[in-house]
């Protein structure tokens, strides 16, 4: 694997086709790439209303028939109860005893709406209300990603394969490539197994994570369940990036050859891949400093460059670990324009 050459050459693909580059490798950034990371951390403290240091959440399950527990005040008594001070560190009381420390969650509409549905329902009803509404997200966000977003991705990996080849000049009409001749549900099919292998292997961790996340709110005990998944998912993630740069390739194989099943495309690519997976985590690595600029320019340097620059190297390492050889350019002989008259004398194009 040439680093370099798969650079020069991606350059010189880019700059020969280079507004169309930049709309194709804005659509796969827009629709297809991730290029944003979130994180989310809860950050909880201890409140001394009573002495003994527990979470509000966790005094609602220990004393639900407290007269003085908020749990027992309807919305209206509950919306007086409650005071957000206006720096939004605390909440407090009507006498300016502390009620709970993590302020930022504690506004008075979503803090009694909490109250009602946690006294009406449990924390396990509560629970079940908010996997629901993630599985119903997640849900969506699969069937667009399989459905749509996919074939997306796959006509942009095929634009970028012909940009390189050099063969015709591609056009915006290559993005469409996933949808039309007859093979759109193999294509789906094959974005859809690698994406759902995927994420399930990465779903320990996604899961503990959460449960960590949500421990404080609902049930300490989800503590220790959500660092148990976590550690098993560190280990699952690991086997996870495995099989990300094993199947890396999957789209383009779709691209090249689209009436290819689902497990073919995952073992051609794993065998595109192979022994070659670390020399593809480098060649990332190699684009930290882009993806540093195309982050401090909000997005500017990576829509006029760095998205259509990395995009058509990887479609030269594919092309190049898949074993293609570029067709030779036939050119045109120049025409012999000389002519013999009787006397022997050649009239040609120098003589003039």
């Amino acid at each position: 694997m040439d680093r370099g050459l798969y650079k020069s050459k991606a350059k010189e693909a880019f700059k020969r086709n280079y507004w169309t580059c930049v709309i194709v490798s804005l659509a796969l950034f827009i629709f297809c790439t991730s290029h944003n990371s979130g994180s989310s951390s809860a950050r909880s403290r201890n409140n001394s209303s009573s002495g003994n240091g527990n979470n509000i959440y966790w005094q609602l399950q220990q004393n639900p028939s407290n007269p003085s527990n908020p749990a027992n005040l309807n919305y209206n008594q509950l919306q007086q109860y409650v005071q957000v001070n206006k720096s939004g560190d605390d909440a407090t009381t009507a006498s300016g005893s502390s009620l709970v420390s993590k302020a930022s969650a504690l506004k008075v509409q979503g803090l009694t709406l909490f109250y009602k549905l946690f006294t009406r329902y449990g924390s396990s009803a509560i629970m079940g209300i908010l996997m629901l509404i993630v599985g119903v997200m997640l849900l969506v966000a699969f069937a667009l990603r399989a459905l749509v977003f996919a074939p997306l991705q796959v006509g942009g990996r095929k634009f970028y394969i012909e940009n390189a080849r050099d063969e015709y000049t591609p056009g915006l009409s290559e993005l469409a490539f996933g949808f039309r001749g007859g093979h759109y549900g193999k294509v789906v099919a094959g974005m859809f197994l690698k994406d759902l292998i995927i994420t399930l292997v990465y779903a320990p961790f996604i899961i503990g994570i959460l449960l960590i996340a949500l421990a404080s709110y609902l049930n300490p005990t989800l503590l220790a369940v959500g660092i148990i998944l976590t550690l098993i998912g560190v280990a699952t993630g690991i086997f996870g990036i495995y099989l990300s740069y094993s199947w890396r390739v999957v789209d383009y194989v779709l691209a090249d050859d689209p009436d290819t099943s689902p497990m073919a495309a995952l073992r051609r690519s794993n065998e595109i891949m192979n022994g070659y997976r670390f020399e593809s985590f480098i060649l990332d690595l190699s684009f930290i400093l882009w993806n540093i600029l195309a982050g401090i320019t909000i997005h500017i340097a990576g829509i006029f460059w760095v998205y259509p620059y990395k995009d058509a190297t990887y479609a030269e390492m594919y092309l190049d670990l898949s074993g293609y050889s570029p067709k030779p350019k036939i050119r045109a002989p120049r025409p012999d324009y000389r002519i013999n008259n009787e006397d022997g004398f050649n009239w040609g194009d120098d003589d003039f």
